[in-house]
């Protein structure tokens, strides 16, 4: 059953058969009820003490569900239009005559954008985008074929030219959440330092709608606004410490989004971040049960010193002093890692050709603690799945040929595709042959009931 419990209790014993009980830093899960239920039962089974901050930051939400939810509010304030436009989307797409006609009419008037009418899912935020932005291309064609209709089609109005153009001005505004998302939800993007920037920027492009003349504009960027800042203080925290952790950014970039988005009151946000990453590195040096310094801060004592003196060499006048530079402990350097990271200059070179991990490898040395930091937060994933099914598990549903393999042949098949995907990583939408045939499945042909059961796959 899918419940609290099950989940708990199948995931805990996956995380002890895999030895990762005590190596889990987050729990990346969408906006589902039952999964914070299932991140609370899972902090009761797990040690505090082996968590970051006790699992102060175990539950991460998955960021390309929030943007789902933040755009639906949006859409909501044209909610009829979109109605109107999903009708007639329907209608022309139902048979593959219709479709034709409908090719025929683009021919004829001569608008086309070279792309196909797509019906939208409603719970898919980035599907009804995607139906808006076609759809606008041949709102012509639509008017003209509803008006050589012979009634068939009157059951469902089109947007007037008002409603039009409001669908057109929020697609344009929708465009940013569409990078975003591609961004949140890609295969190739697996450092959480990328994120905090394109955030920070729906903020602020949230911020100028609303203060947009345009009164849909407008209502629509308080129901996101709303949603927004549900979320913000949940997610801001882990990125903006990643974006701190980029030797190319520090806390220069935070301190600047963070002046646009709080004015005057920036620098409180930014000590409340840099104060986050502070009780980090406490936490991981209380962990790691070592006193460490920056290395560039460590001398070594017979680098200076050339020769020592006693007590009972030194004159009565001066030995007070000697006394006391001999009996008192060395003193440590009393900036922390982090300091010295923040003082030293930003990182300026391509940002194309820059590994940061290979970065804090290479520097490990001079921060043994802000490493070990950066190699766990900057490996905490925002999303939980892919772009290609950000929205929707269509492509992940088992067939009923699939659901008779043995458990380990589904999970081999699953593993190699994953594993041949590599192949492919450099596959684009210009070339998408060879990204398709790793990410469909293969048909599989059945025997009729009554003959062998056995599947055979098409080569």
């Amino acid at each position: 059953p899918h419940t609290k419990e099950t989940i708990v209790k199948v995931l805990f014993e996956c995380l002890v058969d895999f030895n990762l009980d005590e190596r889990i830093s987050t729990v990346i899960v969408d906006n589902c009820t039952t999964n914070d239920g299932v991140v609370m039962g899972l902090l009761e089974k797990l040690d505090p003490a082996m968590l970051i901050l006790d699992g102060r930051f175990l539950h991460m939400r998955c960021c390309a569900h929030i943007l789902n939810l933040i755009v639906k509010d949006g859409l909501d304030v044209i909610g009829d239009a979109i109605d109107k436009v999903r009708d007639a989307v329907a209608f022309w797409t139902a048979t593959p005559k219709r479709v034709e006609k409908f090719e025929d009419a683009c021919r004829y008037f001569k608008i086309g954008g070279g792309k196909k009418l797509v019906l939208d899912c409603k719970t898919r935020w980035n599907s009804t985008y995607e139906m808006l932005e076609i759809a606008l291309m041949y709102k012509e064609v639509f008017s003209r074929l509803n008006k050589n209709s012979k009634g068939k089609i009157e059951k469902f109005p089109l947007p007037t030219p008002y409603e039009w153009q409001m669908a057109k001005d929020i697609c344009d505004r929708l465009a940013l959440f569409s990078r975003v998302t591609e961004a949140f939800s890609g295969r190739h993007y697996p450092t959480a330092n990328l994120y905090f920037q394109k955030v920070c920027e729906i903020r602020l492009a949230l911020r100028k709608w609303l203060a947009c003349g345009n009164s849909v504009i407008k209502a629509m960027a308080e129901n996101m606004i709303l949603k927004f800042d549900k979320y913000w203080d949940v997610i801001n925290g882990i990125l903006a410490v990643a974006s701190i952790l980029d030797p190319m950014k520090k806390l220069e970039c935070v301190s600047f989004y963070f002046h646009l988005i709080y004015g005057d009151g920036y620098e409180i946000e930014c000590f409340r971040i840099k104060q986050f990453l502070t009780d980090l590195v406490d936490d991981y040096k209380d962990k790691m049960n070592f006193t460490s310094e920056p290395s560039s801060s460590r001398v070594l004592e017979s680098d200076f010193i050339l020769g020592k003196r006693t007590f009972d060499e030194m004159d009565d006048c001066e030995n007070l002093w000697e006394k006391h530079v001999l009996q008192a402990p060395p003193k440590r350097s009393c900036k922390s890692e982090v300091d010295v990271y923040l003082e030293e200059e930003r990182l300026v070179m391509d940002e194309q050709k820059f590994s940061i991990l290979a970065w804090w490898s290479a520097n490990s040395g001079k921060y043994p603690i802000l490493s070990r930091v950066a190699k766990d937060i900057l490996a905490v994933p925002i999303s939980t799945v892919p772009s290609e099914s950000a929205f929707s598990v269509g492509g992940k549903v088992v067939s009923p040929q699939c659901s008779r393999l043995h458990p380990s042949t589904v999970e081999a098949l699953m593993c190699l595709q994953s594993w041949l995907f590599m192949q492919f990583k450099d596959a684009t939408k210009e070339n998408p042959l060879a990204l398709n045939t790793i990410l469909e499945d293969e048909d599989v042909d059945v025997q009729p009931q009554g003959e062998s059961q056995d599947c055979r796959l098409q080569i």
